[in-house]
């Protein structure tokens, strides 16, 4: 009937757009993220040129698609505190394809991923795909099927975003190529300049650096990679959650004892001075996790 006709043409009008209903009611930061997914980064400008060729890409619709989680969880943070979690690393893919006479043709690809955001009960995870589902080639794999030597692979002290919960690390990888003939290298690097937020007063992680032979790279096409070349890609780390001055003390303390802060983060970031030596703060975080552990245990078998 004629109601019916009505309702279903109203069913098939198009809804409000997401981006022209959060512009201007989340932060600036998070409005960054809105502009940067839509794809019109390089109208506003404030973007490197290798983010601005990115959006003119196919792949960039995959590549800005995590941009959007961050985007919903800031809007929401404030009604849904407990459901959030903060921006995290992000991924930075990068591939090797060439041919050389030790391994004829090759085409390898990694994908790298950053720390995890916090969230209201638990810091950010080590680096693993998000919000995506990816995983690493092994590096041994990756060095039989291609001339690059793989240095070394290291979480970043202070990579992660400050925060009652601290994000998670972000990680380091050396590459270093082993072949006179070259090989191409290409690298998709992403949060080189906004870095990943935080929420509720958590602080952001570390933005994302691609480093070629000592120097920082700004544009990213395909780089012949030869013997003698060296790059450093640094993987973000993820943002915090809730005001760093909120955390513990033997939070703190023990990412002191593993190596993800330093002691000027540990007193200018959380407010805790740092006494004793690495050593000392180690034997601490040991004891602490034993008792911990056996208190558990103790709970269990009553």
């Amino acid at each position: 009937d004629a109601g019916q006709d009505d309702q279903d043409e109203e069913l098939r009008q198009p809804g409000p757009d997401l981006y022209e209903a959060l512009e201007g009611e989340v932060d600036p930061a998070a409005e960054e993220t809105l502009h940067r997914s839509r794809g019109d980064a390089d109208d506003r400008g404030g973007h490197s040129e290798y983010q601005a060729e990115e959006h003119r890409q196919p792949e960039a619709v995959d590549h800005a698609g995590k941009h959007i989680p961050p985007l919903i969880f800031g809007a929401m943070a404030e009604l849904m505190p407990d459901s959030v979690i903060a921006a995290a690393g992000g991924i930075f893919p990068f591939h090797i394809v060439g041919q050389d006479d030790r391994h004829g043709r090759h085409a390898v690809h990694v994908l790298p991923h950053g720390g995890l955001g916090a969230t209201r009960n638990a810091d950010g995870l080590l680096p693993r795909a998000y919000p995506h589902n990816s995983t690493v080639t092994p590096t041994e794999m990756f060095e039989i099927q291609c001339p690059v030597l793989m240095t070394h692979k290291r979480l970043i002290p202070d990579s992660g975003g400050p925060g009652t919960h601290r994000g998670g690390p972000g990680q380091e990888i050396g590459l270093r190529a082993l072949t006179e003939q070259g090989t191409t290298l290409t690298i998709r690097p992403d949060l080189m300049k906004y870095p990943a937020e935080g929420l509720r007063g958590g602080h952001r992680g570390m933005a994302g650096d691609v480093i070629m032979n000592g120097e920082r790279m700004e544009r990213f096409v395909p780089y012949q990679f030869k013997a003698g070349d060296e790059v450093l890609l640094r993987v973000p780390g993820g943002g915090g959650y809730g005001p760093p001055t909120e955390r513990t003390r033997e939070d703190v303390l023990e990412d002191m004892a593993l190596g993800l802060i330093s002691p000027e983060q540990a007193t200018e970031a959380y407010g805790v001075p740092i006494e004793g030596s690495r050593e000392d703060l180690e034997v601490h975080s040991i004891r602490q996790a034993v008792a911990r552990v056996r208190a558990h245990s103790q709970g269990e078998t009553r």
